[in-house]
């Protein structure tokens, strides 16, 4: 079983050999480099931890999902993008300079 278990990782082993250990450009290379004025919006829900011990899970996920809901439409109405949601926050870029998706 051995055997067959160490082959199998040959292809996988190859992968990441190619992938971390071949030298490829340096990221500055290929990324282009501006400077940008923005905003950035960090915002999340105080005592949540709180209120997750107290709710349903579901109800939690549920009340979150309208937050949030609530939260892009507000950014977007004031000319932002939504980056992220992480946990119970919200990331967004406001400015002129910001590139759309």
């Amino acid at each position: 079983m051995r055997a067959s278990w160490a082959g199998s990782r040959a292809p996988v082993q190859e992968k990441v050999h190619r992938a971390v250990l071949v030298p490829r450009a340096p990221y500055y290379a290929v990324m282009s480099e501006e400077r940008r004025v923005v905003t950035i919006l960090f915002a999340d829900v105080v005592g949540s931890t709180a209120l997750g011990e107290e709710l349903d899970p579901e109800d939690v996920r549920a009340l979150l999902g309208r937050l949030f809901a609530i939260a892009s439409d507000a950014v977007e109405q004031y000319g932002g993008r939504v980056e992220k949601f992480i946990g119970d926050a919200i990331m967004a870029v406001f400015g002129p300079a910001h590139r759309p998706r």
